[in-house]
């Protein structure tokens, strides 16, 4: 949301300042402020703007969304030839798939699993 991206930024910029103490750090603590500063007064307005528009839109286009179908005419405890034919194909498909991803597992080497 809008203000996640907001409290993440700014701590990203509290961070900036907090971490580059003492005298080297001194330019990135005032280029943290100087940029926040632009943020706020710019990309953060830009956002919530833009956000507002794109929210007021995909609710629009939700309103505008065709109804689903009506349910099925059929009684769904019936099983029909088509759809029991269907059923086992799907089930030795899924079967067949299942057997695929244990042999690519079980046929992994060292320098497969070799830590980053």
């Amino acid at each position: 949301s809008i203000d996640e991206y907001k409290d993440d930024t700014l701590l990203m910029f509290a961070n900036c300042c907090k971490y580059n103490v003492g005298p080297a750090g001194q330019w990135f603590r005032n280029e943290a402020n100087r940029q926040k500063k632009l943020w706020k007064e710019g990309i953060l307005q830009e956002a919530k703007s833009k956000w507002k528009d794109e929210t007021a839109k995909r609710k629009r286009a939700l309103k505008r969304a065709p109804k689903p179908p009506p349910p099925l005419a059929f009684a769904p405890g019936k099983k029909t030839e088509k759809t029991a034919a269907a059923a086992a194909a799907t089930t030795t498909e899924s079967r067949a798939k299942e057997a695929n991803e244990d042999a690519a597992i079980n046929n992994l080497t060292a320098d497969d699993v070799r830590p980053l």
